[in-house]
Order: C-alpha cells, then structure tokens, then sequence
C-alpha cells in the first residue's frame, strides 16, 4: 500500500514523507487500525515451509521476481515457484497475526536469522 502512495487519491503526494500522513489520515479520518510490520525475510522464506527459498534460473538467468522452495512441491510434482511479492505477503500477514495474537513477531522472522 505505501509503494502506492503517489498514486492514491488521498492528496498526499509522494514518498516517503506521505506515508507518514497516509497512515495518519487513515486512522483519524477513516479509523483505520494501522498496524507497521517490517519485511525483514518475508520474500526470502517459503509462506508454506518457512525454509528459505532459491533463485529461480530460467535459461540459466536468475529471474529475480520468482523464489523456488525445493522442499515444497507443485501440482505437477516440482519445486514450488513464488512470486516474490505474493510470497513476501502472506509472510507478512503471518506476522501480522502472531503479532496481533501474542503481541510476538515469528523467530523466523526475526532480524538475527540466517
């Protein structure tokens, strides 16, 4: 949503100073509940597994927008190919909901990993 921000109907500009007004606009004006989650690892970690992904090579080519796991499998019986972004937002819903559940953020998720 905040990669969003020059384009929002909102009239807050560009960023990254807007995203500071965005969020306060939406919960003053709209009530919005924001909550900030960082994105440490969420596009390196398999959402299903929570192993960390591989590159994906296409022609011998690192496709940097998809991620492999080699411990998940495909319909089709193969390594399991993610989007990066849709991939990086069900890590960050996860943590979002542990956060909201426990008050703790996933130690997979935690800046200290490897």
């Amino acid at each position: 949503a905040f990669g969003g921000a020059s384009s929002c109907s909102t009239g807050c500009g560009y960023a990254p100073v807007p995203q500071k007004r965005l969020r306060a606009r939406l919960e003053k004006i709209h009530g919005a509940r924001v909550s900030i989650v960082g994105e440490c690892y969420t596009s390196q970690r398999c959402s299903q597994c929570l192993r960390f992904l591989k590159k994906c090579l296409v022609g011998g080519e690192d496709v940097w927008a998809l991620k492999r796991c080699d411990h998940c499998r495909s319909t089709a019986g193969t390594d399991l190919i993610w989007n990066r972004d849709r991939n990086a937002s069900l890590n960050i819903m996860r943590i979002y909901l542990s956060l909201a559940r426990t008050g703790l953020r996933p130690a997979e998720f935690g800046r200290n990993m490897n």
